[in-house]
């Protein structure tokens, strides 16, 4: 994908279904998203060609707790709010 506009949007989208999770972890082998709120931890799919990891979590709202966990490490947080400035 080469037009930036077609990427999927880094951090998390709340949708009418439930929120999409994007984390770009282009060198982990496996990537799983922590919702600890739940207890559960939920496997991206592979990488696009970006790098860029995608996964819609039914029911899940504002608010979510959640983190990463690259490789079978501990949960860390989303790099994307790093992103974010106030």
């Amino acid at each position: 994908m080469s037009d930036p506009s077609l990427r999927p949007r880094l951090g998390t989208t709340v949708q009418p279904t439930g929120t999409r999770f994007a984390v770009w972890a282009p060198a982990a082998e496996t990537v799983e998203l922590v919702l600890p709120g739940r207890g559960e931890s939920v496997a991206l799919p592979a990488p696009d060609a970006a790098g860029v990891r995608v996964v819609d979590v039914a029911d899940a709202g504002h608010g979510e707790r959640y983190a990463y966990s690259l490789d079978g490490g501990p949960p860390v947080p989303d790099p994307a709010l790093s992103l974010i400035h106030i």
